[in-house]
Parts: C-alpha cells; sequence; structure tokens
C-alpha cells in the first residue's frame, strides 16, 4: 500500500535534486510552469522548500494552501503538526479538513489515530465506511474484518478525540547484557502489523546482502527471504510515527537509522548465520562505512511469526527467541568502543511452516543520508 501516484512526481523529483544541488534556475524551468497551472504537487513541493529555507515562510504558505482546500495540504499541515508538538496549532483541525475531502491518508490516519487510542470499534467503522478504496480494503483483508461485516456499525468521528498516542509504558526487557540483548512486547498494534505488510506487499522482491570484498550488495544463498524498502513519502505518517517510537525507545537519533526494511519468510526461507556490523578486516567494509559509519545497532519488529520455524537466534549465546506479533528486539552490533562483537552473530532458522514478516531498522554511528529523506518530509 504506497499512495503515490502523480504524474509530475519525476518532474518534482528531478526538483528536489536542483534544490539540493543549488542549482535553482534548473529547478525553476521545471518548477515554475508547474506553479503557474497551480499543480497540487507543486505548491506542496515549493511549501517544502520554502520551510527549508525558512520555516515561518514555509509554514505560512502551507496554511494558506490549505486555507484553500489545495489537495493534500491540510493533510501535510496535519502531518507537520502532529510531529512537531512545539507548534501552536491544532493539528486535528487539518486532518479533519483532510478527511471530509476524502483524502486516502487522512482516512488511514484516522484509522491509525483510533487503534493507537485503543478505540478499536471506532477504527473498525472507519475502515468499512471506506472500503471502496482499493487500499481500505486490503487493510480490512489483513485484519480479518470482512467487507460485508454486518456486526460493525458506523461511528461518526469525533475529529478532537484524535490525539498522538501515549507511548510512555513501553519500555525493554533485558535478555543479555552482553550485547544489550533486549525485547518490548507489544510494541506494535494490530492494525500498525497489518498496514506495514500491505504497504510492502506489491514492491516485495529477493533479499541481498553485502558483499565482503567490494562492499555491494548481491543476492547469496545465505539469505532467501524476500525485502522491500520502505522510503518514506507523505503518505507515510504511520511509517515515521513507529520509526520515531523505535528511535526513542532505544535512544538514537532517527537520522543515524538507516532506511527501513520489510522482510518476508515463506516456507523454507532462512537467513543463515551472519554479523550486521562491516567488520573492519573486510575490504568492502570502507565503502559500506561512508554513510554513517560502523552499524551499531539493529531493531526488529516481527509483525507475525511463522506458524513453526522462523525463529530468530543467537548460537553464540543459544537465546532462541520465537517472536510474537507487535514484538520489538534489539541488540547491539558493536562495543561502546566500536569494537565487533562476535556474540551478536544471528540467524533466522528456515520457516517450516507458515510464514514470516518483520520490519528492521539498522542504525549507523552517525547521520546517514536517510536524513535527507527527513528533512524533505519536514522532520
Amino acid at each position: 500500500m504506497h499512495i503515490e501516484n502523480s504524474s509530475h512526481s519525476k518532474q518534482l523529483q528531478q526538483c528536489r535534486l536542483y534544490f539540493a544541488a543549488g542549482e535553482f534556475s534548473q529547478l525553476n524551468e521545471i518548477l515554475l510552469p508547474l506553479l503557474d497551472k497551480k499543480v497540487p504537487e507543486a505548491l506542496l513541493t515549493k511549501a517544502d522548500f520554502l520551510m527549508q529555507q525558512d520555516a515561518n515562510k514555509g509554514i505560512g504558505f502551507l496554511l494558506q494552501l490549505a486555507g484553500e482546500n489545495i489537495a493534500m495540504a491540510n493533510y501535510k499541515m496535519a502531518m507537520l503538526l502532529y510531529f512537531h508538538p512545539e507548534l501552536t496549532l491544532d493539528f486535528n483541525t487539518y486532518l479533519e479538513q483532510a478527511y471530509k475531502e476524502q483524502e486516502l491518508p487522512a482516512i488511514i490516519t484516522c484509522v491509525y489515530l483510533a487503534y493507537a487510542d485503543k478505540r478499536t470499534d471506532f477504527a473498525q467503522s472507519l475502515l468499512l465506511a471506506h472500503a471502496e478504496f482499493d487500499e481500505i480494503r486490503s487493510l480490512i483483508a489483513a485484519l480479518g474484518l470482512g467487507v460485508d461485516n454486518k456486526k460493525i456499525q458506523y461511528i461518526k468521528p469525533d475529529y478532537q478525540a484524535f490525539k498522538r498516542a501515549d507511548h510512555s509504558q513501553k519500555h525493554l526487557k533485558y535478555i543479555n547484557k552482553d550485547i544489550s540483548l533486549a525485547t518490548s512486547d507489544h510494541f506494535l498494534n494490530t492494525f500498525e502489523c497489518a498496514w506495514l505488510k500491505c504497504r510492502s506487499q506489491a514492491s516485495l522482491e529477493p533479499s541481498m546482502v553485502v558483499n565482503a570484498v567490494t562492499g555491494d550488495k548481491i543476492q547469496s544463498p545465505v539469505r532467501t527471504n524476500q525485502f522491500s524498502q520502505l522510503v518514506p513519502t507523505l503518505s507515510d505518517w504511520i511509517l515515521l510515527d513507529v520509526e520515531q517510537r523505535i528511535a526513542k525507545l532505544i535512544g538514537l537519533p532517527m537520522s543515524h537509522g538507516e532506511i527501513s526494511n520489510m522482510l518476508y519468510y515463506q516456507q523454507g526461507n532462512e537467513y543463515k548465520a551472519h554479523y550486521d556490523f562491516f567488520h573492519p578486516k573486510d575490504p568492502g567494509s570502507e565503502l559500506a562505512m561512508q554513510d554513517g559509519g560502523q552499524r551499531v545497532r539493529t531493531v526488529l519488529c516481527y509483525l507475525s511469526p511463522a506458524t513453526e520455524g522462523g525463529e530468530t537466534y543467537f548460537p553464540r549465546i543459544d537465546e532462541k527467541l520465537d517472536g510474537h506479533a507487535g514484538q520489538l528486539i534489539v541488540f547491539d552490533n558493536v562495543s561502546k568502543q566500536l569494537a565487533p562483537l562476535p556474540l551478536s552473530l544471528h540467524q533466522s532458522l528456515p520457516v517450516i511452516s507458515g510464514e514470516k514478516w518483520l520490519l528492521s531498522k539498522w542504525f549507523r554511528l552517525n547521520e546517514t543520508s536517510y536524513k535527507t529523506n527527513l528533512i524533505e518530509l519536514n522532520l
């Protein structure tokens, strides 16, 4: 489920590249004609550029677009305010308008916030009320609700009741101190697990490993599952909220993260014993560490475990984690002195039956190129 469909998207992506490079004359050649036509995506892109140059001007322009009901402007304003609580405006008002405009990301966000607030009946009623959208139907199926469920009655939205979810009770339970192996149960709720699976299904491809000699990514029998990179866009309010919570829980900035990966294992798939750190003696490590340095920490979130098999196993400390839906696992790959931790050797055991879904997130010592994605989304 990836709601990003614009005939102008390639042109606007080129504009972003020109903006980052400071090539403003080339940027204007593409952007100005689109602005003259009042193309909504171009207007929102201008708001992003203004925000990176002068936050007040950018916010003011976005407020103007929201007041004119430019497509996705109210949703974008709501998202900005949600992730920046230091701003004094209330995100609910803008989310309400985007919902009333039947903007799909706004509808899904309302469902998400209702689930996070444990208003499950309300959340499910919103889903069933918008089953005309293919993406919503996919979520309904993933949640096992059934499109024609007559037991769920429609509940009219109370927009002012939407609030930031309280995750203050989330904590880590430590299992092994040598690699700081820890878990957090119920870190993700049922809806988040379903949404993340739907978000990635269409873009799954064979998984890769890093070649120790060249630093390139290659296919290998060591790793036989599929994966999908989750590059965040404006529609990814949920993904960004999950990533922000992960970063807060483990005590590292979001900007130190790599792009999140979705991992999918079918029967017989596995990932043999491996390390996530880049070994200093491997010729390819220098290239691999150019973007953010060493991989210091690994986070895995179970969306759904296999029926049998598929455990995450640490052979050198003899810890086998079955995992359950919503559970987070975190461990260190290197010591505080950045020495590789041999005890962090781990593997995904072969799936015997069923299928296994994981969200994986690696964190580096320093900021990574992922920061560019966050800046473009005004985070």
